[in-house]
């Protein structure tokens, strides 16, 4: 009985990473971190994904939307206590819900296009010179389970 259940609930894993660093380019009547979006959104369209405008994420950061050809994956930003400490998940967006599975609507894993979007933005974290980046699967990356670059389920990083 519980595997049918958590076939319903099944959901592709979102990628999440923490990073130091100072934030340019931000309007002191928006939320903090338009300068990391706009810099994360604009490597990603020169490595070729279609991405949208960066857009005030409810009122407390940023999010970013990549368009592929049947679904969206989120990029969202903001920042945590410290003023340079930033978290940012990425994350398929409008994946069907249980009801929606029970009708006959199918779930199709997007890891490989997360894994892909969260490889971009790592590139970009480290060419843009952040400290401390550190990614995890599902979670809030710490020190003792974050790892040092994104990765998929199953990977052993060393």
């Amino acid at each position: 009985m519980l595997s049918i259940i958590d076939s319903y609930m099944t959901r592709t894993p979102s990628q999440n990473v923490v990073f130091t660093g100072p934030c340019v380019g931000d309007d002191r009547f928006d939320p903090a971190g338009r300068g990391i979006a706009v810099g994360m959104r604009d490597y990603m369209r020169l490595q070729g994904f279609d991405v949208q405008e960066e857009d005030n994420w409810r009122d407390c950061g940023w999010s970013i939307d990549v368009i592929f050809p049947s679904f969206v994956i989120e990029v969202s930003l903001t920042r945590t206590t410290d003023d340079n400490h930033w978290i940012a998940q990425i994350t398929c967006m409008k994946e069907p819900g249980v009801l929606s599975r029970l009708f006959g609507a199918k779930f199709v894993s997007r890891e490989a296009e997360v894994f892909s979007v969260s490889r971009c933005i790592h590139r970009w974290l480290v060419q843009s010179k952040y400290e401390g980046v550190l990614w995890r699967i599902d979670g809030f990356p710490e020190p003792g389970n974050g790892q040092l670059e994104p990765s998929q389920r199953g990977q052993v990083q060393s």
